[in-house]
């Protein structure tokens, strides 16, 4: 079995390189700290950045990453989402990166909304030209470039990705560490493995849920995500054809099912199932139990029994989006139950924004974990809290996050840090100067 991602399997070897204090240091160390819980393979995410001091956060992330030219990220990054569309695309930019030279390229790309994740460091200066004032530069702002004050109105870096029709924009500062983390991930919660294989997996729900379908998803994500062997198996025994459904499925997306026996209990499949996954040593069972158009006594009472047989490490909870109050009481229904560990959200691609993935959320008080996108079997994703509530909100897809820079530099060694620094910047200076010199003799 594959062990979860950690913090440290998303930091480099590079040396930080960013001044005393920076805020900079702040957002890598939450970002480091976040990825691991998307529960998607590095290999999986691109950082993208353009000039200035945002521009060196790919070299400290342990994925794939471009380090672009000025204000060209956004454009780079279209290019290879397009081309990639199952890649988590970052931009990372600065107020003066994306939105001077690149601020045509930043209104572009909200405007089309083609899915990025965009980080943009607002730190109120031009970090590229050590401290030209920025688009962003309050009024009367003294710098190298506007020696007796700023002249020019701040532009809003929120107004200006509303204004664009960005989907969704969230904003946060340095010293709110929680609420940083809250905004950028919040509830996001990956499936749970930590267990002995065979690991069960129930799913649950009421009828037309797309529970089934769900069921050969989840299979699917296992195997390419976390390369895990799974066998499916139904437990439905009263639905005409919902065994052989599965088993279709199953034979498509080339996963196992537990062949069909006819006149079993349900019990008895989840036994079979849990004996034929340890003797063919596969890591996860996944159960698809038997759904209703309602709740009742005789379906709670079986799935309970099956809870537990098979004693499993998740209980999923399958609601389609376009539901109502339905997915909700019978949501909190399972949960009294069987203690439903978390929900798959289906039709997420349908009209409906998903509002009651909230309400669902409030009664069980468990996360949602995945998000059917469509019917094809390779449809489902990680949940992403800015994304559901992107939905909910007719908005999507922009998060800033940063974490108090006061945990990564202590005072001592930030002022050591600043000399060094300052004494390296003043030695490029005199050698940039000493090559153009030696160049004009030449010629």
């Amino acid at each position: 079995m594959n062990a979860p991602l950690t913090m440290k399997d998303y930091e480099t070897d590079q040396e930080v390189r960013w001044c005393p204090g920076c805020g900079d240091y702040a957002i890598l160390k939450t970002l480091h700290k976040f990825m691991p819980t998307l529960g998607l393979p590095r290999e999986n995410s691109v950082f993208i950045s353009g000039i200035g001091c945002s521009s060196r956060f790919p070299y400290y992330m342990n994925t794939y990453g471009f380090h672009t030219i000025h204000g060209r990220a956004p454009s780079l990054a279209t290019g290879v989402k397009l081309a990639n569309p199952e890649l988590d695309v970052w931009v990372v930019t600065g107020d003066g990166d994306g939105l001077s030279i690149g601020g045509n390229h930043m209104l572009h790309v909200l405007r089309r909304n083609v899915d990025l994740q965009i980080l943009l460091f607002n730190n109120e200066i031009y970090g590229l030209t050590k401290g030209q004032y920025s688009p962003t530069s309050k009024v009367g702002t003294r710098s190298p470039s506007t020696p007796d004050g700023s002249v020019d109105r701040p532009l809003d870096p929120c107004s200006f990705a509303l204004g664009a029709g960005a989907q969704f924009v969230a904003r946060s500062i340095d010293t709110e560490m929680k609420h940083l983390t809250e905004m950028l991930g919040g509830d996001q919660s990956a499936i749970n493995l930590a267990a002995t294989p065979p690991a069960a997996i129930m799913m649950v729900g009421l009828q037309g849920s797309g529970k089934t379908t769900s069921t050969a998803k989840v299979a699917i994500h296992l195997r390419d995500q976390f390369r895990k062997k799974a066998l499916m198996a139904s437990l439905d025994v009263r639905r005409p054809a919902a065994q052989q459904q599965l088993q279709g499925l199953g034979t498509d997306a080339g996963i196992a099912t537990l062949p069909i026996v006819p006149f079993e209990t349900p019990e008895i499949i989840a036994k079979r199932a849990m004996d034929t996954a340890r003797k063919e040593g596969y890591d996860v069972v996944l159960l698809d139990t038997a759904g209703r158009l309602h709740i009742d006594d005789e379906l709670m009472d079986e799935a309970a029994s099956v809870h537990n047989i098979t004693k499993p490490v998740e209980t999923l909870f399958v609601a389609d989006a376009m539901t109502g109050q339905d997915a909700v009481h019978a949501a909190e229904a399972f949960h009294q139950k069987l203690h439903v560990t978390g929900i798959v959200l289906t039709r997420i691609d349908g009209d409906a924004r998903g509002g009651a993935a909230l309400s669902i959320r409030a009664v069980t008080g468990c996360p949602i974990k995945l998000l059917g996108t469509g019917e094809k079997l390779d449809a489902l994703e990680v949940f992403h809290p800015e994304r559901i509530a992107s939905r909910i909100l007719g908005m999507g897809d922009v998060v800033s996050l940063v974490e108090k820079a006061s945990e990564v530099v202590e005072e001592e060694e930030a002022e050591r840090l600043r000399k060094k620094r300052v004494a390296e910047y003043e030695f490029q200076i005199q050698n940039e100067k000493i090559r153009k010199l030696m160049d004009q003799e030449i010629t």
